[in-house]
């Protein structure tokens, strides 16, 4: 049908012909361009260009496709190159369900909301999931209406194209929180993470005191890693804001997204996001140099291209931070240097070598006989003997070279278990659970006469 509004003209009542196809009976509809506009009689409307439309005060560009039409929300469809997309809009934008959601989370010193269709809102308290109590099931598209009256238009189209969408927000009075939504057998889904809005110093986080010496150096690349949920994000705030309470310097952070949020005090800090503030961790360190930093965190080096770029800038004279996923420091080396095609590896081997001042790698275990998480790490201080091993390719020594590297600070994982289990922090049996050798760490319990 040919639209019979043009461009500007304003409708308090819309009364269009229905087309034929699948629509809801208790509203009416109008050919638009070779689309439709859904809305109720009274909706003022207004044709803004051939593919965007203003709702009142809202200009509305359709982005998905439309497969069903729910009795609660307002959708727009416009025909785009013969590609069928709709925007969902709710009639109220509102948070005030979700926010009754996060404040039990807060409330119960949750650290995950989990929001996925059949079943009830769950929370990850000290690592073990919990339904929330007195919630309804979760059905249909009301994962949808928790979650899209937070995005901006612009996050609304991007979930909606990639189907995956992390980003982060706050709420005053309460926390900020780092959201991650997903698209699970046609449904929408959310994980919420609890960001603090303090940032904890190193103290509290009860890292070791090798952290400090790292940070304090004035360049070279420090990793932290671990296992998803492991606190990592959470450590390297805690460094930059360690370096921000001590240091006249430039500090940039590649973050996805963005968590804790710092201000300026002996340091200016600027904090870029994947996704909003730039394209990607290798595009934003590509163009780095010229931003005059003196300390790089980099969220995560998920690729070659940012790993490699990581190693030149430690190599320039800046102090960069980073996180990998690995269970302990070796495997961290073999992840760095198996990233590169075999016939530069060597050359890998030698600037890794050069730069590396330190790793330490975090496991969140539950403290004995209280409902909070107790920090166990490895710690690796990048010696002229573990330069030497990086060098040479006998990564399978350097925990050998942990082991016996107590007086220079470093401790492994089961070492750090063994002590905790030796204070009487954690179980026994928990400590063997997340132990990643057994049987070595039973031998050093039983040395220790626990």
């Amino acid at each position: 049908m040919e639209n019979p509004y043009k461009e500007g003209e304003t409708r308090q009542s819309l009364r269009g012909e229905r087309p034929n196809r699948p629509c809801h009976r208790n509203y009416p509809f109008l050919s638009l361009q070779g689309g439709l506009g859904r809305y109720s009689p009274d909706t003022n409307f207004r044709l803004f260009s051939a593919n965007k439309i203003c709702i009142g005060t809202r200009i509305v560009s359709v982005m998905a496709q439309l497969d069903r039409w729910p009795s609660d929300e307002r959708y727009v469809l416009i025909n785009r190159t013969r590609l069928m997309r709709v925007y969902y809009y709710f009639k109220e934008i509102n948070m005030d369900q979700l926010k009754s959601l996060l404040e039990l989370m807060f409330k119960h010193k949750a650290s995950d909301l989990i929001l996925t269709t059949g079943v009830s809102p769950q929370l990850r308290i000290n690592g073990i999931i919990k339904p929330i109590e007195n919630q309804k099931i979760l059905m249909g598209n009301d994962v949808e209406k928790l979650l899209f009256p937070i995005l901006t238009d612009n996050q609304r189209e991007r979930f909606i194209k990639d189907k995956e969408l992390d980003m982060s927000f706050g709420i005053e009075g309460l926390s900020r929180f780092r959201l991650n939504a997903y698209y699970q057998r046609g449904s929408v889904s959310v994980a919420i993470r609890l960001i603090p809005f303090e940032i904890p110093s190193i103290d509290s986080l009860g890292l070791p005191p090798m952290a400090k010496e790292f940070i304090e150096k004035p360049n070279g690349l420090i990793l932290v890693t671990g296992p998803t949920g492991s606190g990592k994000s959470t450590t390297l705030s805690s460094f930059v804001e360690y370096i921000n309470q001590r240091r006249a310097c430039h500090i940039i952070t590649i973050e996805d997204p963005i968590e804790f949020l710092h201000s300026h005090k002996k340091s200016i800090i600027d904090q870029r996001e994947v996704g909003s503030d730039t394209l990607s961790f290798n595009e934003a360190l590509r163009h780095v140099l010229r931003e005059t930093p003196d300390v790089i965190m980099i969220g995560e080096m998920r690729d070659m291209d940012t790993i490699r770029t990581a190693l030149t800038l430690a190599e320039t004279g800046h102090l960069i931070l980073a996180t990998l996923h690995t269970h302990n420091a070796a495997h961290a080396v073999s992840r760095i240097i198996d990233v590169f095609p075999a016939d530069q590896q060597q050359q890998a081997r030698v600037q890794l070598s050069s730069v590396l001042l330190g790793v330490i790698v975090q496991e969140l275990i539950l403290e004995k006989g209280k409902e909070a998480l107790i920090l166990a790490t490895e710690v690796m201080n990048v010696t002229g003997a573990i330069k030497h091993l990086i060098r040479e390719n006998s990564v399978h020594q350097i925990y050998t070279a942990i082991q016996t590297g107590s007086e220079v600070g470093m401790v492994t994982l089961n070492g750090s278990l063994c002590n905790l289990v030796k204070e009487g922090l954690i179980d026994r049996e928990v400590a063997l659970l997340r132990s990643n050798d057994q049987k070595e760490l039973e031998n050093l319990l039983v040395q220790h006469g626990v």
